[in-house]
């Protein structure tokens, strides 16, 4: 479907979301390789007919929510703990150990690996972050 159509879909047909919301949604689909454009259409990179699809389905919010992978690291060091202590945990390594020298998105890795908590699956997200 070209952007229009889909927007149209969406906006008016459906009434699931305002404009700029479908273009959040197209954008947050393009970014997780959900979707791709092909000679100026949207196309799924997936089977659409594997998906099943529940009768009455409509999307809520969270789609539209991105997902920050310093926050998904921060909430799994934090079970038992607070955000505020991790964070201040966090820049105390920056400032006494690398003498603010390297990124919180460093940091939030080397305090996950020291508490052992797994983080391979948004490492290349965080390595992204770092270089923008």
């Amino acid at each position: 479907m070209s952007k229009s159509e889909l927007i149209y879909y969406y906006a008016f047909d459906r009434k699931w979301m305002d404009r700029e919301s479908v273009e959040v949604l197209l954008r947050r689909g393009l970014d997780a390789e959900l979707i791709t454009i092909e000679d100026d259409m949207f196309v799924p990179t997936f089977d659409v007919a594997s998906v099943p699809v529940p009768i009455g389905f409509r999307p809520s919010s969270s789609v539209l929510a991105a997902s920050d992978p310093f926050e998904i690291l921060l909430d799994r060091i934090s079970v038992g703990r607070t955000h505020e202590d991790v964070i201040a945990e966090m820049n105390a390594f920056i400032a006494d150990e690398w003498y603010g020298t390297i990124t919180a998105q460093a940091a939030i890795l080397c305090i996950a690996s020291k508490y052992g908590v797994l983080f391979s699956d948004v490492l290349e997200e965080l390595e992204q972050q770092m270089l923008e």
